[in-house]
Order: structure tokens, then sequence, then C-alpha cells
């Protein structure tokens, strides 16, 4: 598939109370070049790990419903920045990252029949699949937006280990074959109009 000049960018959830989202928010809407917010998890799906603890209940189950809980996080990203634009199929998606601003992906049950590359368990999270839609929507690279900045060996090997992505993540990274940057949340400043490639503080290789 060709690729758009536009990127991908999950904002993980960890930013859903921090000072600095309403920042990242403006600063993305803004931007000449077009971009789809991926949002992350963060406490919405924590308490999903909670009960599925208490019960046992399947990891497709607990799957799906971290993919709404994404969803959750998404509306609140568009009540706070109402001009994101709601994106509920990967067309739109598409569509999006070839014109300027931003918009946000809602995820939908249905989604992940379409994810059939994807395992259905807390091998992935967020990171994993925002890169996956990257890869399926013809995206120039992804973008993510973490509370911290990365530490050590900057391979997604070594990321997946640390923790600071998901487990999965290397393997959708060898596939897609995708420039990905990586910045802290407190690093809102070096966003700059033009390629995220060239303002990133860290690719990963």
């Amino acid at each position: 598939m060709p690729k758009s000049s536009g990127w991908i960018v999950k904002l993980g959830g960890s930013l859903a109370l921090s000072p600095e989202l309403p920042a990242w928010l403006a600063q993305l809407t803004s931007r000449e070049h077009g971009c789809v917010i991926v949002p992350g998890g963060g406490r919405f799906v924590e308490f999903i790990d909670e009960t599925q603890t208490q019960w046992a209940y399947s990891e497709a189950a607990a799957h799906c419903m971290a993919l709404l809980a994404m969803a959750q996080y998404g509306l609140m990203l568009h009540a706070m920045e109402p001009r994101l634009r709601l994106l509920h199929d990967f067309d739109e998606v598409r569509e999006a990252l070839s014109v300027s601003g931003a918009g946000v992906w809602i995820p939908r049950l249905e989604d992940v029949e379409r994810m059939t590359d994807l395992p259905q368990d807390w091998s992935v999270s967020a990171d994993s699949i925002a890169l996956w839609l990257a890869g399926r929507s013809g995206a120039a690279g992804l973008c993510l937006v973490k509370a911290r900045a990365p530490s050590g060996v900057l391979t997604s090997s070594a990321l997946a280990e640390d923790t600071y992505v998901d487990a999965h993540f290397p393997t959708v990274f060898a596939a897609v074959a995708l420039p990905v940057v990586v910045f802290a949340k407190h690093e809102i400043g070096e966003i700059a109009e033009g390629s995220l490639a060239v303002c990133a503080r860290t690719c990963i290789m």
C-alpha cells in the first residue's frame, strides 16, 4: 500500500491525567501533515485486568474489552479537543492521514475480526495495535508518546523486554517495516512541522 505523509500517533493512557495532555492534543490537531491518534488504555484497561484476575474469564474477552477501553479514552480526547475528527473504520483512518489536522481512531468490537494476525491476549496492547494500524493504513510511521523516555538499547526487542512496549511489538515491527519514533510526554516542545522522524528524539531500529 502506498505510504502517505501522515503518521499514526499512539497517545499512552498514562497521559490521561497528565497536565501535558492538552498541549499534545493542540499540537497534533494544528499540524499541516495529517496524523491519526490511537488512544492507549491506561486506567481504562486496568480495571479489566483486575476483574479478569478475580473472575478468570478468557484472554479473548479481556482483549475485546481492552479495545473498547481504548475507545473510551479516544472519546475523552475528542471531548477535550473537539477539532479531532472521530474515525470509526480503517478507510476513515487512511483518508485522515492524507489531509491536514488530526483524527482519533475509535476502535469497535468488529475490528477484532480484522486483526486476525494479532493475538487476542495480554501480549498485545495499544502499542502493537497502533503499529499494526500504521502498516495497514499506509502511514509514514508510528510515533509513541509515553510517560517516560526509553532507556538502554533502543531496539524493539529490548524495549519489549523492558516492558516499554508490549511483548508482541517486535513481531509487528518486523512485519510492517515502518519507522517508529518515541517521545516522552514532557517533550512536547520538540514537535515541529514536517516529518515526525526529523524532530524525534529516538528512533527504534
